[in-house]
């Protein structure tokens, strides 16, 4: 009778630690000159990979962060990573004792089209949360007309110096 109650309670506790990985996509819509920024986070338990899909309407820069807080340990993420379209984000880690900040930051130039902001990592099986930000530097038609004027202005001063 003994062996069975502890092997129930042997697979019980099994049951509570062993939390399955998570995998997760999310879509953030389309960046482009007026919604140039989208927001995430997410509350995560064991192994997990989310999956950030955004769209660009045209070549840009992106920048992308990904923040983890602990309190004493708390809410601490391990193997925490991030990959913007399979380039890895830098990794950096402030300990302040009781508190300690895990973030992932980067920047890539990215054409137009779809593109993925994956995040990794392993959480305790009492959860634990992560939030982020990506950020599309995408020029307005104002700066494409800047530029071309400026381009002007630059070959007819070219131009007329040539001519003396």
């Amino acid at each position: 009778m003994a062996i069975k109650s502890l092997a129930a309670a042997g697979l019980a506790a099994l049951c509570v630690l062993a939390t399955p990985a998570h995998a997760g996509l999310y879509d953030l819509g389309e960046l482009n000159a007026t919604n140039y920024s989208a927001d995430f986070s997410n509350k995560v338990y064991g192994g997990f990979t989310d999956t950030y899909a955004f769209t660009l309407v045209q070549d840009s820069v992106v920048g992308a962060s990904v923040t983890n807080v602990s309190l004493y340990g708390i809410n601490d993420i391990t193997d925490f990573a991030a990959t913007l379209d399979s380039q890895a984000l830098k990794y950096k880690v402030t300990d302040e004792g009781v508190v300690v900040v895990d973030l992932l930051y980067g920047t890539a130039p990215a054409g137009a089209g779809s593109h993925n902001l994956t995040v990794s990592g392993v959480a305790p099986t009492t959860g634990a949360t992560y939030g982020g930000n990506i950020t599309a530097a995408v020029p307005e038609a104002e700066t494409y007309a800047m530029l071309l004027a400026g381009l002007g202005v630059v070959g007819f001063v070219g131009r007329r110096r040539r001519a003396r």
